[in-house]
């Protein structure tokens, strides 16, 4: 156990970051006030525009080599995700605005069950898209 120094509250060593430079390995505020204190962070309109601005300037970190062996080691998936991506373009296929997993908005991804069925997906938020594959893991 380990109290928090922002809220105050004892809680199980899970509720904590790790961190090895601390002495006892975890850090001292527990993961729901640090969540908390970086949502705050975010939506302060100065500070919050500063991290926008890095978000969008780093965009997606991912190499054209990391892309090119990602498409050879995963052909299906990638003829699957632009088949879609196509359909959705041309308007072959419609794509909600919410999931239909739990009805949130926002950015909606849709999710293949089979890559052989380019077109047939389930559209699903972040939170549930990451759910459906750990059922797979």
């Amino acid at each position: 156990m380990k109290t928090c120094f922002k809220c105050n509250t004892a809680k199980d060593r899970t509720e904590f970051y790790r961190d090895p430079k601390m002495a006892d390995g975890v850090v001292g505020k527990c993961k729901a006030c640090t969540k908390a204190d970086i949502a705050a962070y975010r939506r302060d309109p100065i500070k919050g525009e500063r991290i926008r601005a890095y978000d969008r300037e780093r965009g997606n970190r991912q190499t054209p080599e990391y892309d090119r062996a990602y498409k050879r080691r995963y052909p299906e998936k990638t003829r699957a995700r632009t088949a879609l991506g196509n359909a959705v373009r041309a308007g072959r296929v419609v794509k909600p605005s919410t999931c239909q997993q739990c009805g949130a908005g926002g950015r909606i991804h849709g999710h293949h069950h089979d890559y052989t069925k380019a077109l047939d997906v389930q559209w699903l938020c972040q939170p549930c898209h990451v759910k459906a594959h750990r059922k797979y893991a």
